[in-house]
């Protein structure tokens, strides 16, 4: 396959940087309005909604040279620079904030998925290291990345990699927008049960001083404990994957990505199906999640289990709770890198509810976490054979034909 030596630069219509900061001030933000997009937001080269800002209309219409459009690539000037996102339609008409780039391609020379996925290869993600390498402060600026070398074949190939890569990555997202169903589902229920207190029967049950009968107001000593066994590097072939905070979404129950066994060198704390990873270091991070199966994590993470099997359901939405987040944050210790200790957080007030009402939710909740287990699994495997096929297809290696 005859490959074009050229660069990012030469198949862009424009490169251009996100408004300066005298142009969009942080009083400008609200809880409504159209989306702009901050480094912060590109997580796993994709745009995360999670935490997003927002701006009026008013400020939309200012700042429209910034508008984004489907097929433009997101780069953020400042951080984990080799890092960037594509604007799909749901992202067409958000802006491109302070602290980002946004790079425009020219359909004619060049796909802009195609160019998106290898951006992602070393071939590429080199050149922005390279450049950057020995600055205090790196940044990106719009010369480094109209520098940036592409390899490409025929708009041809390029259109025939892209619709094969899709395929995946399409497979990949419904089952994210499952996932996402499934974990908002269980977060309202739960809510709707133990803070609300409309959970199955309320109608007839007695409360007592604002409680159910039954229910007590205890700590989260009293549902946890530290589950977690600190492990040897020598012994880590008896695991399956490491799974370091690194590897931890934001805000959600599941993991797909993980780091190789190999990689697990110290202060390590095994784990097993069914544990909660709860991530101490910086937790207003807000990552959570159930163990899918045994591994080893770090002393970054807390490993923790229920007391009793019938409240494991609640004990894992209690952790996952914004205001379990909330708390950690508000005891950490540190400035620079802050963090929570266990026998500080495991003294935060916690309703204890009844047997029957804990069993209860742990059979509402059992199905759902098997789903979000069988889904993140299929993930898992597909963004492994993604990975697999991107840099073979890219090169050249693995033929493809218009």
């Amino acid at each position: 396959m005859t490959m074009q030596e050229t660069t990012l630069g030469d198949v862009a219509t424009n490169i251009q940087t996100g408004p300066f900061g005298s142009q969009l001030h942080s009083s400008d933000y609200s809880d409504v309005g159209t989306p702009v997009i901050m480094p912060q937001d590109i997580v796993d080269w994709k745009i995360s909604e999670q935490k997003i800002a927002r701006v009026s209309e008013e400020h939309v219409h200012r700042l429209r040279r910034h508008k984004t459009n489907e097929g433009d690539i997101i780069y953020p000037r400042r951080g984990d620079l080799a890092k960037c996102a594509y604007i799909t339609n749901n992202e067409t008409n958000w802006l491109c904030g302070t602290g980002c780039l946004k790079v425009t391609i020219d359909e004619a020379k060049a796909n802009s998925k195609y160019v998106y996925y290898h951006l992602q290869q070393p071939y590429s993600t080199g050149c922005i290291e390279f450049a950057t390498v020995g600055s205090t402060m790196p940044n990106l600026n719009t010369s480094i990345l109209s520098k940036v070398k592409l390899r490409l074949p025929s708009v041809e190939i390029q259109n025939k990699v892209v619709d094969i890569l899709s395929q995946y990555d399409e497979l990949i997202e419904i089952n994210r927008r499952r996932i996402a169903i499934l974990e908002e589902m269980a977060m309202r229920t739960y809510r709707e049960w133990f803070v609300f207190f409309r959970f199955p029967g309320h109608e007839t049950t007695e409360f007592v001083e604002g409680l159910p009968k039954g229910w007590e107001i205890g700590t989260l000593d009293d549902l946890a404990f530290e589950s977690g066994k600190s492990a040897s590097k020598k012994n880590r072939i008896n695991y399956n994957y490491y799974l370091p905070i690194d590897c931890l979404p934001r805000k959600s129950l599941t993991y797909t990505q993980v780091d190789s066994i190999e990689n697990a060198e110290s202060s390590l704390v095994s784990f097993k199906k069914g544990d909660i990873l709860f991530g101490s270091m910086r937790p207003y991070f807000h990552k959570v999640v159930f163990a899918r199966d045994k591994g080893l994590t770090r002393s970054t993470c807390f490993v923790l289990n229920s007391k009793e099997d019938f409240m494991w359901g609640y004990l894992l939405m209690l952790l996952f709770d914004d205001r379990t987040i909330d708390y950690a944050t508000q005891v950490c210790t540190g400035s620079t890198m802050p963090y929570v200790l266990w026998d500080t957080l495991k003294r935060m007030n916690a309703i204890i509810p009844s047997r029957e009402i804990a069993s209860l939710f742990m059979q509402f909740l059992s199905p759902i976490i098997e789903e979000l287990s069988k889904l993140t699994l299929q993930n898992s495997q597909l963004q492994q054979m993604r990975d697999r096929l991107l840099p073979q297809l890219m090169s050249g290696q693995l033929e493809v034909t218009p």
